[in-house]
């Protein structure tokens, strides 16, 4: 770990224990909504930013080839990073077991909740890489709830399974993330080619309604089975994805490398997001939702690289992967990481992009810790000051021997 994040780290410290009589005062008049309690379980909804494993155990590809998951796991862990993605963070900090997945062969811990984050999913209804979009992810959640339900009636030969699963407090006390978009809008794109006019034609009349549609519908269905806190995620610039940048290639590039043409997409995409929360704020009676501008997070990190390790002259760089594309950015859509003629950058740290499409451990720790203090998010909640959260463990040094030992916290392709 860099030192500037090192310093960053002992200043979230510092902030932690100045705002610890402010929770005290929050917990004593009762907090907004009434959620006072630290979550004990977390279910993710999601796409590969976040998923820990499920389109893996489906189709295995590359993330189950070195070097994925060569940081902190020190081998394949199913995950579209060379180390942790924001889920593993945040359970680090909770000092819970790592979030499973819903799809994997096996029994597993999941009393402290379940990840049905799939690669490549969407929340509208585009399947062209996975049929696991947001609404059979919400199908996926609701099996699991009645399951779990099911084995807790029984008593004898399924007691054993029941002490895996979540109590119905956990269900209620659970923290719910969502985040979809960096497959949604880039689809629609890539679906009408060259025609930048089509592609945002169809993102503003059918894509955007569309999965607006099935987050209230997950929000609606989620609340009615429990679940009060819940924290979504607005989309950051596509256009920057070197895999992106890569296909579009001969299209106009701001100063920073990254396409000029979706700004407009990204934004009509953020915009409904707002809107939708405002409507469920108004609907879900005491729930509390938090919506994290990722955009925001990400220009005050990518305005100041140095200052957070990175190199600036590598923003724009992927560290696995080979030249021969048509930008010099060492992505090459036919060599990519993990497969043979592609290598691995020395200096992973200093690089904001892993394989293409894909941030670097560093990148992701960065804003995980802007999710858990509420940073550039509406109505949050600041979990760093409210759960006391520990950060020790985020650092690169550290290994997944060392926290989880010798469990079965992951399952390894390797």
């Amino acid at each position: 770990m860099s030192p500037q994040t090192m310093r960053l780290l002992d200043s979230f410290r510092l902030r932690m224990a100045c705002r610890a009589i402010l929770v005290l005062l929050v917990v004593a008049i009762g907090g907004a909504n009434g959620l006072t309690d630290c979550p004990t379980a977390f279910f993710n909804f999601g796409d590969s930013t976040t998923d820990t494993g499920s389109l893996e155990n489906v189709a295995p590809g590359d993330p189950g080839l070195p070097p994925y998951g060569m940081q902190f796991f020190g081998e394949p862990s199913k995950r579209y990073a060379h180390g942790r993605v924001i889920p593993d963070f945040f359970a680090l900090a909770f000092k819970t077991p790592l979030l499973q997945p819903y799809i994997q062969a096996g029994a597993y811990d999941f009393r402290h909740g379940v990840n049905f984050a799939v690669s490549g999913s969407t929340a509208s209804n585009d399947s062209t890489v996975t049929p696991l979009y947001l609404p059979i992810q919400l199908n996926q959640f609701i099996r699991f709830y009645k399951t779990t339900e099911s084995v807790k009636r029984q008593k004898g030969k399924c007691s054993p399974l029941a002490k895996f699963l979540p109590s119905k407090k956990a269900f209620e006390n659970a923290l719910y993330t969502i985040k979809f978009g960096g497959n949604d809008l880039p689809l629609a794109f890539l679906h009408n080619g060259s025609n930048i006019a089509s592609g945002m034609n169809v993102i503003i009349n059918k894509v955007i309604p569309d999965a607006m549609t099935n987050h209230e519908n997950a929000m609606e269905t989620l609340y009615r089975y429990g679940a009060r806190r819940f924290l979504l995620t607005g989309l950051d610039n596509v256009g920057c994805s070197p895999n992106f940048v890569s296909q579009y290639s001969t299209f106009p590039l701001d100063d920073r490398g990254c396409l000029l043409f979706p700004r407009e997409s990204v934004a009509s995409w953020n915009g409904a997001l707002v809107q939708l929360v405002e409507r469920m704020r108004a609907k879900l009676t005491g729930a509390s939702i938090g919506l994290f501008n990722v955009s925001a997070g990400s220009e005050e990190i990518r305005s100041n690289l140095s200052k957070f390790g990175f190199n600036p002259n590598l923003s724009t760089q992927v560290c696995c992967g080979a030249p021969g594309g048509p930008v010099d950015n060492n992505y090459n859509s036919q060599i990519k990481c993990g497969h043979p003629g592609s290598s691995v950058c020395d200096n992973v740290g200093e690089h904001i992009y892993w394989d293409g499409p894909h941030l670097t451990e560093p990148y992701q720790r960065l804003l995980a810790i802007m999710l858990l203090e509420a940073k550039y998010t509406s109505s949050g909640v600041n979990y760093t000051s409210l759960c006391n959260l520990d950060y020790s463990k985020f650092g690169d040094d550290v290994t997944f021997d060392e926290v989880y030992g010798d469990t079965c916290e992951v399952t390894f392709t390797s």
